[in-house]
């Protein structure tokens, strides 16, 4: 009989955990966007989602797509102007709401040569003055490096002219197994619609990464992305493009 209690607890709990994290988007895009927007579902508080829009994208008419969870549905529509972040209520069909932030963020290129090293002084925390990068998801309670803690979190830097190489450190986060587990892709893009993989880099993250990798003549992009992770945090800093 405790046993039976036991398992009926565990499943009640497990059932409102799968009724607070089914509570939303699924999917935004926007046209000229550099990536699917970065969905951050959290239990309590305002659930974000953060977009990179490219430099032609005008934030007073951004046209966007986006998918919800099933069993949901907007309280109130969304505005088409981004030049400030819009807050939205979805509802459930079982009587549950919650509140979802949407910013899209413009990237705007920066002349070269880009050296980003963050710190206390100079953190990255981006905003709408911040040239040369933008960032998606990113966890910017720790902002003296880009924290990666998120599947499908960005970093993204834009240059003009032409670059011939970029260093950058890659550190893992945590205590434990110092063998990286999960998939991290830094890629290059002449339009920042179209991206492929940059030359020299390996995945092979440790505690301490350093990599150099060649550029190029045609990048005008570089992005750094969490494509899937497996229980460990990375952190980027100390970019340098020349």
């Amino acid at each position: 009989m405790k046993l039976i209690k036991k398992l009926t607890a565990v499943a009640a709990i497990a059932c409102l955990s799968l009724t607070v994290s089914a509570q939303g988007f699924s999917k935004f895009t926007i046209e000229g966007g550099m990536a699917d927007g970065s969905i951050k579902n959290v239990k309590e508080g305002t659930s974000k989602i953060e977009v990179i829009a490219g430099s032609d994208v005008n934030l007073k008419n951004v046209k966007f797509k986006y998918k919800l969870l099933s069993g949901c549905s907007l309280a109130n529509g969304l505005s088409k102007n981004f030049t400030e972040p819009q807050t939205v209520t979805v509802n459930k069909n079982d009587g549950s709401s919650k509140e979802w932030e949407i910013k899209v963020k413009k990237l705007t290129p920066a002349p070269l040569p880009i050296n980003l090293e963050f710190s206390k002084t100079v953190p990255a925390v981006w905003t709408p003055e911040t040239k040369g990068w933008v960032n998606a998801g990113t966890d910017e309670n720790k902002p003296t490096v880009v924290r990666f803690g998120n599947n499908n979190v960005s970093f993204i830097v834009a240059f003009e002219g032409e670059a011939k190489e970029v260093s950058f450190d890659l550190n893992l986060v945590g205590k434990g197994d110092d063998t990286f587990k999960g998939v991290f892709e830094v890629m290059t893009s002449a339009d920042g619609i179209n991206w492929k993989n940059i030359e020299g880099f390996d995945n092979k993250l440790t505690m301490d990464s350093q990599f150099t990798c060649p550029v190029s003549s045609d990048a005008r992009f570089i992005k750094w992305n969490y494509k899937e992770r497996e229980k460990q945090n990375v952190n980027l800093n100390n970019i340098i493009i020349k």
